[in-house]
């Protein structure tokens, strides 16, 4: 206050301000304090603000704010980024006037608000743009100013007293907007839009918003009367929220909940049933008795859905009853299951938790010692800016912890004594945290210590409310934990919780809210977490039925996650867990992993083919077909011959096809004939408008040679559109594989290529020339006003600059037409592949969805090249999504062919046209010529008469020119196509030797040794063979397919023999020796360093970390790293908050992991900056989730040692490239 009184001090005379709006006088200090920095301008400056804000006179002042630069991010407000001030928030006396403010009159506040406004109005700012009305920016900068938050940034969690919903509406009407504009703005939103993170924060701090939802009705009944109807799921979402009063919208409501749509009607019985649960059932028992002909079989399935609720929640301890037969049919979807409720009264007792068990003298005497440390490795680093936070933070810790040894490790009185900062640790990657960890893992500390100690880290702070209870770095320290008490789960931990004040629901309501970017991943065994969840089933419950903001869609994947844990289904959810398995695709995946163990599933599932929503008829033909259920055949074949939906015929159909059953009969030419004329009558989709059908090639029947015909094709073209998936289904590989096949190819390549052309056609000259003229005038202006060293250029300079890139954009995209790429899926032969490889890799960052649909579409290209694509984009690509959608896709395709991944990738290796002999034939009618494969892969070739020529010569007279010029493709072909095979093959055979793949000799003998490509690759290599009770053999096959040892000595082996490739790191130094002696003699360079790694030997008690540190401190510049890291088979981690990068992965599909190379970080653009190696990881990989926080790092114990051995050898070479440790680093490598 001292600062404050200070300035009131140096104003000249008396106050200039009357306070005409009664502000109480310390929230006029915070004020006062709050405009201080303003005096930078003018000395009175502060005054005559104070006095406009507080008397409403001096209105020009506004005037003079609106011109200063750089105002608002002097005064630190929440619209303008401030990056250079730290990471920690500033108390600036603004949040101490919001935090206290109780009652101020709208007029005053509709001012103070201007202030801000036009005070920022010169700096860049970031809003979300929730008013949109450039008049309503004012009202957007005071909830900002109110809460705390901004776009990048968590708002306080308690609301401003001052500035609630009633306020906020007069101010709107002193300022002459209509009354309802907040509410409209809550309702009339997009969820997908930057704004809604802002009215989701209007609507989460300003009280009195359901008040207002009933004094403006219409305006809620016109939002739930929008189109959209994930708007309408949006509005019901809010409502439900706010705790609006549903009575208004009772008529509405009921509609919903027994409309067309099953997306709102679960949200609308949700809401409807939340707010005024006797109007809602006697609106449902109304409908089932007289509403229509569908309102009535969902209108009782509501009935008896929310009759069982009510029993179940009176008596929490019992089994739900089965419901009761109503007089109205039920959907096939809503029965019970039949499976035994999991109730809280079924699991055992816990044992009572004592508050203030005791820790005991030598516990506490290295507790003292592992603080101790914590601040000897700070004190080393307290140079380094990052670090100052943990050491000071440290100390203070002392105070709380070890003062008294009567109080250690118990949490104080009052949760407000604590600090508010984190103490423990501000990055995962610092070292300082290894000390704590080791202490949790002290085998005689109770679930209580481990939570008082977080407690006391601030690692658990109630303060920040339910959903953030738990910070960043409990689940690294719980992780620690559990290594020496595997036992101890989620019901414990709560209970202990529970024991030192803190709500045991926080746990279950953080686990259910992690996002896929979350720093916490909660991967613990199921057995540690369904019980807390079987007593907490209402998280579950309103994690699937009213998710909250942005991350609604990862809460319920976490809820369907939940519970697929759990031993047998909660019966109380089955209903619901069925209206998502059968329902939206987005999440149907999900609830039917939940269901695997629900025991009348089939039934169900064939219930299901009869009624229903399409989409719902496809989803359980679908299931079935996957679940080879051979008692579905009969059904599934009757449901085909009465559907009429496009897409559900395909789905019964590929169901079919996965039970084996004939569908040929479903194929004829006629009808697709008569289908091609009935549905073209209807048009050309608008989506598909751009295509050239006028230019389609010319097909034939293979059998008859008769002309398939245009309108056949453009139906199979404008259908496929129609289905909007790049899959095709059997009917229509069926048709395509009665083609012709040199036409076959030739029109699925034509599809492709057009498709491509039109997603990736550039936009005019002239209209690239306009844009980036307007941006480079737009940066030039910003360049001359910036506070953060933005380079000074003129806007010329700027246009020369951004022209290529806008001279490259697409002027719009091919994905509403993806379906088309079917077409080209069951058609395309070995062209498809390189056009496609080329598209991903320059277009993997700008046009991801259509990377994923060509993706999905190779994966039904028959084609060797097509698959090996596949797999090289699912082994190594940048892109995590694109990745991780070629592995998906790679595994169904292995499915489908009953082969493992490993053997999909064994018997789909192109051979580039040679036979078996390394040998093409190539016609010419008369003559034939030849072309050899070298063992160096040069194609070598020779005239008829066997004498080598340096060419195919042209076709003479008697030759078959035809044949001549097909003779030259298909050379030119195996060319590109040898080229594309090698390095993926060696890349693969690279991760043999390390995960220590196995083949059976016979496999190995026809897929390797004979194959023409990859068997002069394992003649590079040496081999073991193993056979049940004798030693390994070891053997290297010869150019002749023979196989020999080191000392020239043939082998013969048995077809049941395990092949698989030897590592240095497994063989004695006397075997390396006669192998490199052996392999020198032969003149054979080897294929990668099989035998001269350097050997790494895991020590027995490093078995249980999760870190290799050897190379730590070693310092190197980034673009040497990069450059090594990516010829070693690494790629760049994601970018984390800044636009930093920290890390580089290599990725083993067949294992499921990758392996982390962690450095000191770089930002994005690339400078060649110093860097520091830090450490190597491996990290599970699940799909759709990234690592965060290493919660899925292995123990190393757990990775193979030829794998932890070779990355080992990589991050060696890696500490090559620099000048080696410095022991400054920390120092040295920040940014």
């Amino acid at each position: 206050m001292a600062a404050i009184l200070n300035w009131l001090e140096r104003l000249p005379g008396k106050r200039t301000w009357k306070n005409h709006a009664k502000v109480p006088e310390p929230l006029v200090n915070h004020l006062a304090g709050d405009f201080l920095p303003l005096e930078k301008y003018d000395s009175s400056l502060p005054g005559q603000v104070l006095r406009y804000v507080l008397d409403g006179e001096g209105e020009d002042v506004l005037g003079t704010l609106a011109g200063l630069t750089g105002a608002g991010r002097l005064m630190q407000v929440s619209c303008v980024p401030c990056y250079d001030l730290g990471e920690a928030e500033v108390v600036i006396p603004r949040n101490l006037f919001f935090r206290e403010a109780v009652s101020l009159a709208p007029a005053f506040l509709l001012r103070l608000a201007k202030c801000y406004e036009a005070a920022s109005r010169h700096d860049s700012r970031t809003l979300w743009g929730t008013f949109e009305k450039p008049a309503l920016v004012w009202l957007e900068v005071i909830i900002m100013e109110s809460t705390r938050a901004s776009v990048s940034r968590t708002p306080e969690k308690h609301a401003c007293a001052a500035l609630s919903a009633g306020v906020v509406e007069q101010m709107l009407v002193l300022e002459g907007h209509p009354a309802d504009t907040l509410v409209r703005a809550l309702l009339f939103d997009s969820p997908s839009r930057l704004k809604s993170l802002g009215t989701w924060m209007c609507m989460l701090l300003n009280g009195g918003l359901a008040e207002s939802f009933g004094v403006h009705s219409q305006a809620v009944i016109e939002a739930l009367s929008q189109p959209d109807p994930r708007r309408r799921v949006f509005v019901l979402e809010r409502l439900k929220k706010a705790k609006a009063p549903p009575q208004a919208l009772a008529e509405q409501l009921a509609e919903l909940m027994v409309g067309t749509s099953k997306t709102l009607r679960v949200p609308a019985e949700d809401y409807f049933f939340a707010g005024a649960p006797e109007l809602a059932m006697e609106h449902a028992k109304r409908l089932a008795a007289s509403g229509g002909k569908h309102q009535r079989p969902l209108a009782a399935a509501i009935v008896q859905r929310q009759a069982k609720r009510a029993r179940t929640s009176a008596k929490p301890g019992a089994d739900a009853q089965p419901p009761q037969n109503t007089s109205e049919p039920v959907e096939a979807a809503e029965p019970d299951l039949t499976v035994a409720d999991l109730s809280a009264s079924k699991l055992p007792p816990l044992t009572a938790v004592n508050p203030n068990a005791p820790l005991g003298p030598e516990v506490l005497k290295e507790l003292e010692a592992c603080f101790a440390e914590v601040r000897r490795l700070a004190d080393t680093a307290v140079q380094v800016p990052s670090m100052t936070q943990v050491h000071e933070g440290f100390v203070l810790l002392q105070k709380h912890v070890l003062s008294d040894e009567e109080t250690s490790m118990r949490g104080p009185k009052s949760h407000d004594a604590m600090p508010t900062q984190p103490l423990a640790f501000h990055d995962y990657r610092d070292r300082t945290w290894a000390p704590v960890c080791q202490f949790l893992r002290r085998p005689e500390l109770q679930p209580i210590h481990c939570v008082r100690l977080l407690y006391l880290l601030n690692s658990l702070n109630p303060r920040r409310g339910l959903d953030y209870t738990i910070g960043w770095f409990a689940e690294a320290l719980l992780n620690a934990y559990r290594k020496s008490h595997p036992g101890v789960g989620f019901r414990e931990l709560a209970a202990a919780m529970g024991a030192i004040g803190i709500e045991p629901q926080s746990l279950g309501i953080q686990r259910l809210r992690v996002t896929r970017w979350s720093s916490m991943r909660w991967n613990w065994e199921p057995e540690l977490v369904w019980p807390y969840f079987a007593e907490h089933l209402d998280l579950v419950e309103e994690s699937l039925t009213s998710p909250q903001g942005l991350w609604a869609k990862d809460e319920r994947r976490n809820a369907f996650a939940v519970l697929a844990m759990f031993p047998t289904l909660p019966t109380r959810l089955a209903p619901l867990l069925w209206e998502f398995a059968l329902g939206a695709k987005t999440e149907r995946a999900l609830a039917q992993a939940a269901l695997e163990r629900a025991p009348d599933k089939v039934p169900r599932l064939i219930a299901a083919l009869t009624g229903g929503a399409p989409e719902s008829r496809a989803a359980a033909a679908d299931w079935l077909g996957r679940l080879q259920e051979a008692a579905a055949t009969e059904p599934l074949l009757a449901a085909l011959e009465r559907e009429k939906n496009e897409a559900a015929k395909g789905a019964l159909m590929s169901a079919l096809e996965a039970l084996g059953a004939p569908v040929e009969k479903f194929v004829s030419r006629s009808r697709l004939a008569k289908e091609a004329v009935a549905g073209l009558a209807k048009g050309v989709p608008s989506d598909l408008a751009w295509f050239p059908f006028d230019q389609l090639p010319s097909v034939h029947w293979a059998d008859n040679g008769r002309s398939v015909g245009a309108e056949v094709l453009k139906w199979l073209l404008v259908h496929s559109c129609k289905l909007k998936s790049p899959e095709p289904g059997p009917l229509l590989r069926r048709y395509c594989d009665l083609f012709r096949p040199e036409e076959r190819a030739a029109f699925g390549q034509f599809v492709l290529t057009a498709w491509l052309a039109e997603d990736t056609a550039p936009i005019p000259r002239a209209e690239a020339e306009r844009m980036a003229m307007a941006q480079a005038q737009q940066w030039a202006q910003w360049s001359q006003h910036s506070l953060v060293g933005m380079p000074q250029k003129t806007p010329q300079q700027f246009y020369e600059e951004f022209l290529p890139q806008f001279l490259r954009a697409c002027k719009g995209s091919a994905i509403g037409s993806k379906g088309v790429l079917a077409v080209a899926a069951a058609c395309c032969g070995n062209g498809a592949a390189p056009v496609v490889g080329r598209y991903l890799k320059d277009w993997y960052g700008q046009r991801a969805a259509q990377c994923r649909a060509l993706v999905q579409a190779l994966a039904w290209m028959e084609h060797p090249t097509a698959t090996q694509l596949m797999l090289a984009v699912g082994g190594r690509f940048r892109t995590k999504s694109i990745q991780e959608e070629a592995t998906k896709q790679a595994q169904a395709l292995a499915e489908r062919k009953g082969w493992t991944l490993d053997e999909l990738a064994d018997r789909t290796v192109p051979s580039a046209g040679f036979d078996e002999q390394g040998e093409m034939a190539l016609d010419y009618g008369p003559r034939q010529f030849t072309a050899r494969l070298g063992a160096d892969f040069s194609v070598t070739l020779f005239n008829p008469d066997g004498k080598e020529i340096s060419a195919l010569p042209d076709p003479r007279q008697g030759d078959d020119e035809a044949l001549a010029e097909q003779a030259r493709k298909s050379l030119s072909a195996a060319k590109k196509e040898l080229k594309s095979v090698l390095q993926l093959q060696r890349d693969r055979l690279y991760e043999a030797m390390c995960t220590q793949r196995e083949w059976r000799f016979e496999d190995w003998e026809l897929f390797l040794n004979r194959h023409p490509v990859l068997r002069h690759y394992c003649q590079r290599l040496v081999w073991a063979a193993v056979r049940e009770g004798k030693p390994p053999q070891l053997f290297r096959p010869l150019p002749d397919g023979t196989l020999t040892d080191a000392q020239d000595e043939p082998l013969t082996l048995g077809a049941e023999d395990r092949i698989h490739l030897v590592h240095a790191s497994l063989m004695s130094a006397e075997v390396v020796k006669d192998w490199t002696q052996h392999l020198a003699d032969y003149e054979v360079e080897p294929l990668f360093n099989q035998l001269a790694a350097a050997s790494f030997t895991l020590a027995e008690e490093c078995k249980a970390e999760t870190e290799l540190t050897d190379f730590l401190g070693h310092v190197l510049e980034s673009f040497r790293l990069r450059g090594r890291a990516t010829k070693l088979g690494y790629t760049r981690g994601q970018a984390q908050d800044g636009g930093w990068f920290y890390s580089y992965h290599k990725r083993f599909p067949t294992l499921g992991l990758e392996a982390v190379v962690e450095f000191t970080g770089n930002s994005l653009p690339e400078e060649n900056r110093t860097v520091a190696l830090q450490r190597l990881a491996f990290e599970r990989v699940i799909p759709g989730e990234s690592a965060g926080m290493g919660a899925n790092r292995m123990p190393l114990g757990e990775v193979p040692a030829v794998l932890l051995c070779e990355c080992w050898n990589d991050l060696r070479a890696l500490a090559a490239e620099g000048s080696g440790f410095d022991s400054n680093w920390e120092k040295t490598c920040q940014p």
